[in-house]
């Protein structure tokens, strides 16, 4: 069996990847940000036991004595949210958005972030809809384009992600998420220039090397993604991805045996994944070695 380019088992690589969702306050957090800058103490101590109604008393005296503060509203929608009374947070922005426009968006951002938190899509979607498009921030838009990659918009979050990464192209979380979503969506030029960009602002980060290895592995530039795996298991021996990726490499150049320990590296670093006992059942059949070929995918079942 011959293989005719190093993408034949491609498949079973990292480009299948997780999007990475930058870390968002988680309610307490921001409870505590509220607090910030006036007595809202008690509050923020009922969030944090879990008790949302005494909460919701307590924030709306603050936002009756202080109607323009826009940390007394959060706390007020931040009581409402476990109670699910997503309707009236809605409703509730939108008198926030008539008399104060500016805090209004900054609210709606909030409230997105911990709704795209919590998967809670639709609702994320429409508190970024409620922000006009002059008042949308970078992160807002970055809401947006992670709501389309969990949607499986590919195409819309792709372009989304790459215009935030000409805007700040030194973004790292951006620039990783787009390209890993440059993958999925086959567009490899893309990806790989979202690595270099990752690994120019932090050099030898392990995702963005596996990333840019991957990117041009995909390209047919072999002898440069097997470097950028290299880098990797050189500073992480047990990188079970680096190691399968070098061996897939291996086994196109049909240097079998290199390919062999490469898998067997892959295998040893991540105990129970199948895909370094397949790969290594290729590399048999690939040689011609009918009995180990066997012996390798017996494994895998």
């Amino acid at each position: 069996v011959l293989l005719a380019s190093p993408l034949l088992l491609a498949g079973m690589l990292a480009s299948a990847a997780v999007l990475e969702i930058e870390q968002l306050p988680r309610h307490g957090q921001l409870a505590s940000e509220a607090a910030e800058g006036a007595n809202f103490a008690p509050a923020v101590g009922a969030l944090q036991r879990g008790d949302a109604k005494a909460a919701e008393k307590l924030a709306r005296g603050y936002v009756a004595q202080n109607p323009a503060n826009a940390r007394a509203h959060l706390l007020l929608l931040l009581s409402w949210y476990p109670q699910l009374e997503d309707v009236q947070i809605l409703e509730h922005l939108e008198e926030v958005d008539q008399q104060l426009p500016a805090e209004g968006a900054a609210l709606h951002e909030s409230m997105a972030g911990l709704y795209l938190q919590d998967v809670r899509l639709h609702r994320a979607t429409q508190h970024l809809n409620a922000i006009p498009p002059t008042r949308k921030s970078q992160q807002a838009r970055f809401l947006e384009a992670n709501i389309a990659a969990r949607q499986g918009r590919l195409d819309d979050a792709l372009r989304k992600y790459s215009e935030l990464a000409n805007q700040i192209p030194d973004n790292t979380v951006i620039a990783l998420n787009q390209g890993r979503l440059a993958l999925l969506a086959q567009d490899y030029a893309t990806a790989e220039a979202a690595a270099t960009r990752l690994l120019k602002a932090r050099p030898g980060d392990e995702g963005g090397q596996l990333l840019l290895g991957t990117a041009q592995m995909h390209q047919g530039k072999t002898a440069e993604a097997r470097k950028s795996f290299a880098a990797v298991s050189e500073k992480n021996p047990r990188s079970s991805i680096a190691w399968l990726n070098i061996g897939l490499i291996d086994l196109a150049d049909a240097e079998y045996s290199e390919a062999a320990s490469a898998f067997t590296r892959a295998r040893t670093a991540a105990v129970g994944d199948p895909r370094p006992i397949v790969a290594a059942a290729a590399a048999a059949l690939a040689e011609g070695d009918l009995g180990k070929a066997g012996t390798a995918a017996a494994a895998a079942l």
